[in-house]
């Protein structure tokens, strides 16, 4: 489908925020499958097609026809018999076998053990943050606290004990994982490609540097480009409110979108479409208030037909995929890489 970015264009700057990625990645996070998608919202540059878009809920958003063909399908899925390992098992003792049938095509081990090390990845970072959290406050002078801000400060510090606990239990689980076992993008790639929702939010918002390894492995930006946008709108197909979110923010080109907007690169009249898709799910007055706003606002920047185009996509793509999920369940500012496997 037509773009207002041109293709070269956008790969150079795709190369330029890879570099950015790589430097920054490896700094913050040391520690831590042709469908080509057809949940792609409406476009303003698509006008010749718009009718037969909006029949059912319209084709891709990716950007050129080549890129269309080299776009990924999403792996088969197959269900194997054998039993996955017992829930508690050390991440050392299962991940080779996991790892097998995962690449083989069995969701349930590929889920299993994006979680596993995810948990890991959770634990360690609990350990090392939450400790220091809890001292410092056990070191402040609370004589000038009154008697509300005391009550807080004592159920944080029961939270923080319980995620502490928690880190404790499973520490055992993750000893002695090395550094390869413990990076996250290709097990979350890997089980996106097999179904695996909550795998995709992660994957595509910031798997890639979650758990570490992107500077060894340069390959995973490739990944990801011929992967993300795919995996994102399937997610979308299946109801999934969190990649509703990341597609209108990386039309949008908002801060903080991340890589995905340079796979995306910036469609007003997609991001407009989301937004109104967003807007069907808010489940507070204030929220559908804000949202409202911010459809108003973004509906003076386009053609009157992109409004109308939008809004009929939104409609269908709600009635088709949110049936069974209606409402926004997302909190805000929620970060889908972070407490991976900690239930």
């Amino acid at each position: 489908m037509p773009t207002s970015m041109n293709p070269h264009n956008r790969n150079r700057t795709f190369a330029a925020l890879a570099i950015v990625v790589i430097v920054a990645g490896a700094a913050a996070w040391q520690y831590r499958s042709d469908r080509a998608s057809t949940s792609a919202a409406p476009s303003d540059h698509a006008a010749s097609d718009a009718d037969t878009a909006l029949v059912a809920v319209p084709r891709p958003a990716t950007t050129t026809a080549a890129e269309v063909k080299a776009a990924k399908k999403p792996a088969p899925i197959y269900v194997l018999s054998t039993p996955l390992p017992p829930p508690n098992a050390p991440l050392t003792q299962v991940y080779a076998d996991l790892k097998t049938r995962a690449d083989a095509g069995d969701a349930q081990a590929a889920s299993r053990l994006y979680r596993d090390v995810g948990r890991c990845l959770h634990t360690r970072d609990v350990l090392a943050n939450q400790s220091r959290a809890a001292s410092w406050m056990l070191e402040d002078d609370t004589s000038g606290l009154d008697a509300d801000q005391l009550a807080r400060r004592e159920r944080r510090l029961g939270t923080i004990e319980d995620e502490l606990a928690k880190a404790r239990a499973n520490s055992g689980l993750c000893e002695g994982a090395t550094p390869a076992e413990l990076q996250l993008a290709p097990v979350a790639l890997r089980a996106a490609q097999l179904g695996d929702v909550q795998a995709a939010d992660c994957y595509v918002s910031a798997g890639l540097t979650a758990g570490g390894g992107l500077l060894d492995h340069p390959e995973w930006l490739q990944d990801y480009k011929a992967n993300a946008l795919s995996l994102a709108n399937s997610a979308v197909e299946q109801g999934d409110w969190t990649m509703v979110n990341q597609l209108q923010r990386a039309y949008a080109q908002s801060s903080g979108a991340g890589l995905l907007a340079q796979v995306t690169g910036g469609d007003p009249s997609q991001a407009y479409a989301y937004l109104k898709l967003r807007s069907l799910g808010a489940v507070t007055p204030q929220g559908n208030s804000f949202l409202s706003r911010q459809l108003a606002d973004a509906a003076q920047n386009l053609p009157a037909d992109a409004v109308t185009q939008g809004d009929t996509w939104a409609q269908n793509a709600y009635q088709q995929y949110f049936g069974a999920n209606p409402q926004i369940n997302t909190p805000r500012g929620f970060n889908p890489c972070q407490n991976i496997g900690a239930d």
